[in-house]
């Protein structure tokens, strides 16, 4: 799936074929999603009967609303309204696609693009990220925040007034569990779990591709909503109630 889509790097040879063999001798195969259960069949060979679907849960205790005055003091970033991107900084991630978004955000004034992840395998495209950036002169309006610990994300998620992921590709999407669970919409590209997971318009809103303006347009429609209040972000939580562990 990864390599059809050439992105980011390629799985090499010889994993692709120590999977395969695998998913032909294996008894059971249990697969997150319709999506990657197709796959499995059509590039591995295994057999439809030894697949089951099992979708990915999220730890609801973990992941809870954070009153966002609160949670805004905590991670510092005033009163700005907060696009959030949570994953691994790579290509396949499309975050080079959601900051060509920015520039088409109505009234950048105030908005802020909070990027968490990385490390040191991921030090070359962060900073060919903060040079695109700079070349969309929008550098003042992200934020590359490097990896955070597991039990802080309540409050980022919680912060934010939309999480964005602009992925070329996913298994699943766990992130998007994890911000509905903390009560924050998504936008999201159509890949992975995402259409079972939000809720078009009420939940979030899940793009046809990760297209700059489309993904804009999405953005703008949320940080224009009005303020949160305790019934929309219970409303936003309960809607995966039905992933929890």
């Amino acid at each position: 799936g990864k390599n059809a889509i050439g992105i980011g790097e390629e799985e090499p040879e010889l994993r692709i074929e120590t999977e395969r063999d695998l998913a032909r001798i294996c008894h059971h195969i249990i697969s997150p999603t319709e999506k990657e259960k197709d796959e499995l069949i059509q590039h591995y060979g295994s057999s439809p009967e030894r697949i089951s679907v099992v979708p990915c849960g999220v730890n609801l205790e973990l992941f809870q609303p954070v009153d966002k005055e609160i949670a805004r003091q905590e991670v510092g970033f005033g009163n700005d309204k907060i696009i959030l991107f949570v994953g691994r900084i790579e290509p396949l991630k499309g975050i080079e696609r959601l900051l060509k978004a920015i520039p088409y955000l109505q009234n950048r004034q105030g908005k802020r693009l909070v990027i968490i992840g990385g490390g040191e395998r991921s030090q070359y495209e962060i900073e060919r990220l903060k040079r695109l950036s700079y070349e969309l002169h929008i550098e003042d309006s992200v934020t590359f925040l490097g990896p955070v610990k597991h039990e802080r994300m309540p409050y980022f998620y919680s912060a934010a007034d939309a999480c964005v992921i602009p992925s070329y590709y996913e298994s699943f999407g766990l992130v998007a569990l994890e911000s509905l669970a903390c009560g924050t919409p998504v936008v999201a590209t159509d890949v992975g779990a995402f259409k079972s997971i939000i809720r078009q318009g009420e939940t979030g809103y899940v793009v046809t591709d990760n297209e700059p303006h489309h993904l804009a347009e999405k953005i703008d429609l949320l940080l224009s909503r009005p303020g949160s209040d305790k019934s929309s972000t219970l409303l936003i939580r309960t809607s995966v109630n039905k992933f929890s562990w």
